[in-house]
């Protein structure tokens, strides 16, 4: 029986001669590996088929286990502007490297939709490109339960707090400096309680390098899913 999804390309990897495996992340499936046959053989018509920022439409037959092969790949959108600026095409390589690390996927739909929502929004110059990312790692935290503590110290019955650790999973209250000043830990609160759906309710924001740091550390430090490119956008800026 035929199905039809819509869903994105996170990663291509070259398989036997000419063929390719082709990791997908779909609406109604979730992660799906795809084998695309004669993909790298010149003037292959999948070629343009397994674009990064790219929404598609897949039709296929479904099975749970093994390889999937394409009977019919649509473009629908594409995100191609990300690819202009070196910087946006590192920051939108993130999603592709936490997806491709996810092991379960619950709700394929609402993982779908933020990914969408994830490339609109930094393809768009409406809104500080740093927020947008924390604001995905803030959103994928809570859908994996490992949003950090923020309304109080985690240390203290006190509701005073001063500082942030990475370790101890939210704020704390110490009694030497703050690495943070009072307006940051309030940035870092909004933050970890806002979704990309609030990005117009703090679009005025702009997340510094200092801040967001502590957003990438925090996140390869409780889901051990290194984001090496936003490493690569460090670099370029």
């Amino acid at each position: 029986m035929n199905e039809t999804s819509l869903g994105f390309v996170l990663k291509v990897n070259p398989y036997k001669e000419y063929d390719a495996l082709v990791f997908t992340f779909l609406k109604e499936y979730g992660k799906v590996t795809f084998l695309y046959r004669g993909y790298f053989k010149s003037q292959s018509k999948m070629l343009s088929k397994g674009l990064n920022y790219t929404l598609y439409e897949f039709r296929f037959n479904y099975r749970e286990e093994g390889l999937l092969n394409p009977i019919e790949v649509t473009s629908i959108q594409s995100f191609s502007k990300l690819l202009l600026s070196p910087q946006k095409a590192s920051l939108a390589q993130i999603i592709d490297t936490i997806y491709l690390a996810l092991d379960h996927h619950d709700q394929p739909s609402d993982l779908y939709a933020l990914y969408y929502s994830y490339l609109s929004a930094l393809e768009s110059a409406r809104y500080d490109e740093l927020l947008v990312v924390s604001l995905l790692l803030s959103e994928l935290l809570h859908y994996l339960g490992l949003s950090p503590f923020v309304d109080g110290a985690i240390n203290s019955k006190e509701e005073k707090v001063n500082d942030f650790s990475i370790k101890l999973g939210g704020f704390v209250l110490e009694p030497h400096k703050s690495l943070f000043s009072l307006e940051e830990l309030k940035q870092i609160r909004y933050i970890y309680k806002g979704r990309l759906k609030d990005l117009d309710k703090l679009k005025e924001f702009s997340v510094n390098r200092k801040l967001m740091n502590l957003f990438i550390e925090f996140f390869e430090f409780h889901t051990s899913i290194k984001l090496n490119s936003y490493s690569v956008y460090q670099q370029l800026g």
